[in-house]
């Protein structure tokens, strides 16, 4: 310090003068309207804005930096939580002055801006007890613990909070998005500009090579504007909603129903990347009845206004629905909102919902089998859902625009707190998508081994033509079922009727077809009967034994009538009846459960091969083959209901009380019930026809059902299975039978490769990004020329801080992930950039490796607070936590 400069007084504190102001009678007997005091207030938003970022900076003490206290030092430091935060202090004089306030939030001038810094490794020393005194013995306590502290309880002014919380968070949004740095003004934010953008998806001029495009060519926040909005749906209030799919989604189902009487909306829309689960720019908009056509369409295209894109990929619960007439409907809006001609389209329904929709809707809408998708699932937006839901009893009841700038805050910390644990997601993914691609590639090599390469050419072109023409032939498509059960039910009435039209006499007035049918749903019941014994062992009360010989004897009558039905068509039967008790006074029955039905499949041999059995034995033969599959398709369809409905108590019912589990749990234990019956029909229809036709081709395509098959759908370790040709295929139709699981296998194959490539770029975007971003706020530093000094001072300040920590977001990415890529070779281009020391990158030990990491957008979101508040010890990009990125205050 040079003593021959003279130094300048220090700043004085300033003077808030309060003058009283005095109402007239008629002015104290009204209140403002709360809107009224917000519109007075916008009058000065730039004016407060600026007076916010002027805390950024020196403010006060630019041009004469000196210690508020002794005046002798530079002023480096100020205390957040004393005088405003606006008085600058020595390290001497902010130790001292902090001798009975430890918990007090300090900061330091690095010469650009206030870095965050912390009274201890200032050199304050608290020695606890001892009346404030100093102790005589002092020896240091645990350098490892952490205090918490309250400042208490105030005076009641709930409505002033409320209108200076919302105001406040306007401010906030408007400042992390740098519109305080603009010259002309808050006035001229642009639609979607207020956003926490996701910076793993594609920006072109800003996370895109600048030759990227070579090969082709207010709603401030995640909300819409609404008068626009508005506009465009009042030409579609009555507009009918048409709908051809099988699926009972409640988009589709309550498309035409408002499920909230009295309430302005029925619920909210969002446009989220897929990929990440950050919500797009004007990606929110309100329903008013229903996900109907005209309001998906409108945010659909807001949020994808200005993209400019060879391919975008669209997943949605509906998409089959959605996706018919899509570029027709385009064209009724502005030519500025529309998709260009030339950019492809992909619709897929996610891997949530695809189970609830039908066969076709399966095959076509998959995202396992379109090209490019990589491992995308698509259901991020659940995740998204079960975030905010906890919202809604709060946002129901607020205004409309209080409750849009909720909703905007919320999910803008979302999108913040994606973008941190995109850290530990994506090495977390480019393992699993390492190792993952390696399997498949192995099992896929061995699996297309026994194949002829003529035969692999052409099923290779059996994809492509699909892939170019979703119309052709889906080769990802198995074999499908010619004749149900019922075709089988058909045929029989129709033959007995051409027997009675040839003058054939029927054997009783009931057909054959009904005998089996009836004789079936007898089998079922009785199976039924016995599990509902099984699960009442025990003493049982009065009741449960009442309606336990109600459904006996409705069982035992059902068998007396069926049973000379039975000896029309098997007379041989009646020999194997039970006989009738020696006293001779009544039959006597066995309990109705265990009572033989007499099929021909359970006939003795010798009675078999009578003539007059003939003909019914092969009957049963053909509905048998028949009854079979009916029983499988009915196993995969409850498998994957049970499937879904664990996933959706796991998600949402979890955790919330005694009444909805118990409610849950009633749900499942009756569709397991009918999913025992179906694998029992099945266990009983493949003995039977052991019986009927042991060495039938049947065989080929029916394989005895055992406990551990009945599992899925979910996680398989896909491995081909054990599949020959039959002794009646021809190599052709062997050939057909095994295109669909080849088609499978190379679609499992060809996503893992494209998940590993779309890892490694969404890992470079995110880096070019945050650097883009960083030299993005440096040049907003400077940018208003007319501002008083001190406000370009905080200006300026907050301009090189946030620079600051985006090329920090972007080192604690590359040195943490740098690691892992070289631990599987793969070195990425952006190495040299973010090289770590050799000193430094071999005592780093290497991350867990997990396989079967689960593919949902929320994998490593439990552990972000805890990585964000510690010492990254081996990387360049020092301590990043939450506070020291976004700025609370």
């Amino acid at each position: 310090m040079n003593p021959s400069v003279p130094r300048l007084p220090p700043p004085t504190m300033p003077t808030l003068c309060l003058l009283p102001v005095r109402l007239s009678q008629s002015e104290r007997g009204t209140t403002m309207p709360k809107y009224a005091k917000l519109l007075e207030w916008l009058a000065l938003w730039d004016a407060t804005l600026d007076e916010i970022l002027q805390h950024d900076g020196l403010g006060d003490f630019l041009g004469h930096q000196y210690c508020i206290d002794c005046g002798d030092e530079d002023g480096l430091f100020k205390c957040k939580d004393c005088s405003g935060g606006s008085l600058l202090h020595c390290q001497g004089c902010v130790v001292k002055v902090h001798q009975h306030l430890p918990l007090h939030r300090i900061e330091q001038w690095t010469g650009q801006f206030f870095n965050k810094e912390n009274l201890k490794a200032l050199g304050l020393h608290v020695q606890p007890g001892h009346g404030g005194s100093m102790c005589p013995c002092p020896s240091p306590g645990p350098p490892g613990f952490m205090v918490f502290n309250t400042s208490g309880v105030h005076s009641y002014r709930y409505k002033e909070m409320h209108r200076v919380f919302h105001i406040w968070r306007n401010l906030m949004v408007l400042k992390h998005a740098g519109r305080g740095h603009d010259p002309e003004g808050i006035g001229v934010t642009a639609p979607g500009s207020l956003t926490v953008e996701c910076p793993a998806c594609p920006h072109p001029g800003h996370n895109l090579p600048d030759d990227w495009a070579q090969a082709r060519m207010p709603g401030w926040g995640p909300f819409i504007e609404e008068n626009a909005y508005q506009k465009f749906l009042m030409d579609y209030i009555d507009e009918p909603e048409i709908n051809t799919c099988e699926s009972e989604h409640d988009a589709i189902v309550r498309v035409q129903t408002c499920c909230t009487p009295g309430y302005a909306v029925s619920g909210v829309s969002l446009v989220i990347c897929s990929r990440h689960a950050l919500v797009r720019r004007n990606g929110a908009s309100d329903l008013q009845k229903g996900e109907k056509y005209c309001n998906m369409d409108f945010i659909i295209f807001m949020a994808l206004w200005g993209i400019f894109l060879p391919w975008i990929f669209i997943t949605y619960d509906i998409g089959c629905q959605w996706s018919k007439n899509f570029r027709s409907r385009m064209i009724k809006f502005p030519e500025d909102m529309r998709i260009p001609a030339e950019t492809k389209v992909d619709v897929a329904i996610p891997s949530w919902h695809i189970n609830g929709h039908g066969e076709r809707c399966r095959r076509d809408f998959c995202l396992g089998y379109t090209k490019g998708a990589g491992r995308t699932c698509g259901k991020e937006v659940e995740i998204m859902w079960s975030h905010t839901n906890a919202l809604a009893p709060s946002v129901r009841e607020m205004a409309p625009a209080a409750q849009h700038d909720t909703l905007n805050d919320h999910w803008n910390a979302w999108n913040f707190h994606k973008i941190v644990g995109f850290r530990t997601l994506f090495a977390k993914r480019f393992e699993e998508a390492v190792l993952m691609k390696a399997k498949h590639t192995e099992v896929f090599v061995k699996f297309l081994a026994t194949f002829p390469l003529a035969v692999v050419k052409k099923w290779e072109r059996m994809v492509l033509k699909w892939e170019d023409n979703p119309k052709a032939a889906n080769p990802y498509n198995e074999p499908e079922q010619l004749t149900t059960l019922q075709d089988a039910r058909l045929e029989l009435v129709q033959e007995e009727n051409a027997k009675l039209a040839a003058g054939h006499a029927p054997r009783h007035k009931v057909s054959m077809m009904g005998f089996f049918s009836m004789g079936f749903d007898i089998e079922e019941q009785q199976f039924i009967f016995k599990t509902e014994l099984s699960k009442t062992k025990g003493k049982k009360t009065s009741k449960q034994l009442a309606d336990l010989e109600e459904k006996r004897s409705s069982l035992i009558r059902q068998i007396h009538l069926w049973r000379p039905v039975q000896v029309a068509y098997t007379p041989h039967v009646a020999t194997l009846f039970p006989l009738v008790h020696d006293d001779g006074n009544a039959s006597h029955l066995l309990n109705p459960e265990s009572v033989p039905l007499f099929f021909p499949s359970s006939l003795p041999a010798s009675f078999r091969k009578l003539p007059e059995i003939k003909e019914i034995h092969n009957s049963e033969r053909r509905l048998r083959e028949l009854q079979a599959d009916d029983a499988l398709a009915d196993v995969r369809r409850l498998r994957r209901i049970i499937t879904g409905l664990w996933l959706f108590k796991k998600l949402n019912v979890s955790g919330t009380g005694n009444r909805p589990n118990t409610q849950m749990l009633d749900m499942y234990n009756r569709l397991h019930t009918k999913l025992q019956c179906a694998a029992n029909r099945y266990h009983t229809t493949y003995n039977a026809l052991l019986v009927l036709d042991p060495n039938g081709s049947w065989r080929e395509q029916l394989k005895e059902l055992n406990p551990a098959d009945i599992r899925g759908p979910g996680r398989d370790p896909d491995d081909p299975e054990d599949m020959k040709k039959g002794d009646d295929q021809t190599e052709d139709e062997f050939n057909d039978t095994m295109c669909a699981e080849w088609a499978q296998m190379q679609a499992r194959k060809c996503r893992w490769s494209e998940e590993l490539l779309i890892i490694q770029e969404e890992m470079r975007r995110v880096l070019a990004y945050q650097e883009w971003r960083a030299g993005w706020w440096s040049e907003q530093a400077n940018r208003r020329q007319d501002a008083d000094p001190s406000v370009s001072s905080g200006i300026a300040a907050y301009a090189h801080k946030q620079a600051s920590i985006c090329h920090h977001m972007a080192a604690w990415c590359a040195t943490y992930w740098l690691p892992i890529m070289k631990k599987y070779s793969i070195i990425p281009m952006w190495s040299q950039i973010y090289a770590l020391p050799e000193c430094q990158s071999s005592t780093q030990g290497e991350p867990e490796s997990e396989s079967e990491s689960e593919s949902e957008s929320e994998s490593g979101d439990e552990d972000n607070n805890r990585e964000l508040n510690e010492v990254d010890e081996w990387s360049d990009a020092g301590i990043l936590d939450v506070e020291s990125i976004v700025d609370f205050d």
